[in-house]
């Protein structure tokens, strides 16, 4: 019996080991996102940007209750589905080609999803923060930029330039008139972040992207508050600091809320906010609620005409009107300081391709143009 017994415990020591090799691999909340640092340095290739958007509209459904679109209320304004979409572009590229995405209701729902790419900042041929801060920009038209040194940027510039971002400590070498400002996405860009950005090197530095969403930044307010104060406070005094960027999800507003009562002695000079949605009216609503709660001037850093709800996506027609109105708000509005509208990549992959703002040659396309105010 015991050969039978022994033969017994070895056949089945061998189906365990025959079987676990067609198990499900492990992954983190940044799996789909970040390349390793054997891939693109600074941006998140495509391929890893598409996962993070799939994820991100399952995560808005489960998350987000619709609200009717066209609501006012200033509170709250939680959207419909919202989420967090951020290309916060995870998206980011490679050096030629972002993407991004976002997500949320049928008025605002989430955010644009972006991505902190892996460790490792920014081999964009740049340099990093310290060095391209860049331009004179001090106009409000804001550039989210996975492209890398794409030179189609130099297409870009115009007498409106504000600030170009790329969801990382790096940036491009030659910003063509923007002012570059580094982002610490999360805590797998802290090595690229505290080699490459140090107080002075940039007027801004931004913080975390969509710390409250699963699969972006993911952090509770205790500990982007710890992270904020060891890594992204001692900025302060040479560059205004720029708050962790939400979405339009419900629990986003009371995160920021709890990170700033986390944060005591923490510098916030502005706040930063996603939204995407269908409604240029909710946006307002929703942005308006930010700075009269905080009392901050505001950057809103991924919007875009974008329903990951379910329903239909915005038309050219409705994009256009979406995108003028917001445009209006802004440019008349002195608290709302940078629009970043998601769609300046070659790229859009799971974000609705009306918006895109760049043509196959890299250079804006007619939405484009009217982004930039150079359409007729």
């Amino acid at each position: 019996m015991a050969p039978f017994k022994l033969f017994n415990l070895v056949a089945l020591a061998t189906i365990a080991v025959f079987a676990s090799s067609f198990g499900v691999e492990p992954v983190n909340a940044l799996s789909g996102r970040g390349p390793s640092s054997a891939q693109h340095r600074g941006f998140v290739s495509s391929r890893g940007h598409d996962s993070v958007a799939k994820r991100k509209r399952g995560l808005q459904k489960r998350q987000c209750r619709t609200r009717p679109q066209g609501s006012t209320n200033g509170t709250n304004t939680s959207p419909s589905t919202s989420a967090s979409a951020s290309a916060s572009a995870s998206a980011s590229a490679s050096t030629s080609n972002g993407n991004g995405d976002s997500s949320n209701s049928s008025n605002n729902g989430g955010n644009g999803d972006n991505n902190g790419g892996s460790n490792n900042g920014g081999s964009q041929g740049n340099n990093g923060g310290a060095q391209n801060s860049g331009g004179n920009g001090s106009g409000k038209v804001c550039l989210a930029w996975p492209n890398g040194n794409d030179p189609a940027l130099q297409n870009w510039e115009t007498s409106n330039s504000g600030i170009i971002y790329t969801w990382s400590p790096s940036g491009p070498q030659n910003p063509f008139g923007y002012t570059f400002v580094p982002m610490l996405w999360g805590e797998n860009q802290i090595g690229d972040f505290t080699a490459q950005v140090h107080q002075g090197s940039a007027p801004y530095v931004m913080g975390f992207n969509e710390p409250e969403i699963e699969g972006q930044a993911t952090m509770t307010p205790q500990h982007g508050a710890d992270l904020w104060k060891q890594y992204i406070q001692p900025m302060a005094g040479g560059s205004k600091l720029v708050s962790p960027a939400v979405t339009s999800a419900p629990q986003s507003k009371p995160w920021l809320a709890d990170f700033i009562k986390a944060c005591d002695g923490c510098t916030i000079d502005i706040i930063a906010v996603h939204y995407y949605g269908t409604s240029a009216d909710d946006l307002i609503n929703y942005v308006t609620d930010f700075h009269n709660t905080f009392q901050k001037p505001v950057w809103l850093t991924e919007y875009a005409c974008q329903n990951f709800s379910g329903g239909a996506q915005c038309s050219p027609d409705d994009i256009k009107t979406f995108m003028d109105k917001v445009k209006n708000f802004a440019e008349t509005t002195d608290w709302l300081q940078q629009y970043c509208w998601f769609g300046a990549m070659h790229n859009m992959v799971n974000v609705n391709p009306n918006n895109q703002l760049m043509g196959s040659d890299g250079k804006p396309n007619t939405l484009g143009l009217d982004f930039l105010g150079l359409g007729q």
